[in-house]
């Protein structure tokens, strides 16, 4: 666990030379799709977005590089992702695609996703996504609907209160395709300087038929996310 923990702070004092912003982030569980990744603890990450090529028609493309380990002693766990996403907008709607490489070091297993996101900003300042990722090793497609309404408290401070519903088609189980997950959430953002943020979350994901129909013991899930950012 050591090891690991240096290197996140290989790539943290590395990546401080030329990523473009950097971010250091504390979930108390590892959940995605309404599952608990790890079972027990939770994963610290660091993620840095790199610079853009020097060239106007990548304008409207980034590159990020994440690192994710487990923090209970208990757990073995680490990831590595890199992602390349093109973002635009037409007329009302802002769009944002691209393709991740998924390495789970540990485990020396390996996932290609493919996204893509679409939204659009409704009456009352609600934003409404609709995301899709198609991984190629499970040959499947996981499909998020959200609603988001962020209020400034004021200049340095933000709520956002969501919610999103999830279907799994093939992603997470190959045992049912349907409706996954909800979840319910809010996202406080402080602004401590122009360039430094830290950012508060809490979610709870209900579980769905896919999960209750896959999962043994299948619960609800309650996390927190802590985090900080850093814009150079």
């Amino acid at each position: 666990m050591k090891i690991r923990w240096l290197l996140l702070l290989l790539m943290l004092t590395s990546a401080g030379i030329q990523a473009q912003s950097i971010t250091l982030n504390y979930q108390s569980r590892y959940v995605t799709e309404g599952r608990d990744n790890l079972g027990d603890g939770g994963i610290a990450w660091m993620i840095a977005e790199l610079p853009t090529l020097p060239y106007d028609a990548a304008e409207n493309l980034t590159f990020t590089a994440e690192y994710g380990v487990a923090t209970a002693d208990s757990i073995d766990y680490d990831e590595l992702i890199i992602t390349a996403a093109y973002a635009g907008e037409v007329g009302q709607f802002s769009y944002r695609m691209g393709a991740s490489r998924l390495e789970f070091l540990n485990d020396s297993v390996f996932d290609n996703e493919l996204f893509v996101n679409v939204s659009t900003a409704l009456t009352h300042g609600i934003r409404t996504t609709l995301e899709a990722i198609y991984s190629t090793e499970q040959d499947g497609t996981f499909v998020l609907f959200s609603n988001e309404r962020p209020f400034a408290v004021n200049r340095q401070f933000t709520v956002t209160p969501y919610i999103a519903i999830g279907f799994d088609y093939g992603y997470a189980s190959k045992r049912y395709d349907g409706y996954n997950h909800i979840s319910l959430g809010a996202a406080t953002d402080f602004s401590i300087t122009e360039k430094s943020t830290v950012n508060l979350s809490y979610q709870w994901d209900i579980r769905g038929s896919d999960i209750r129909n896959t999962v043994a013991d299948a619960r609800d899930q309650h996390w927190l996310s802590l985090g900080y950012s850093y814009a150079f």
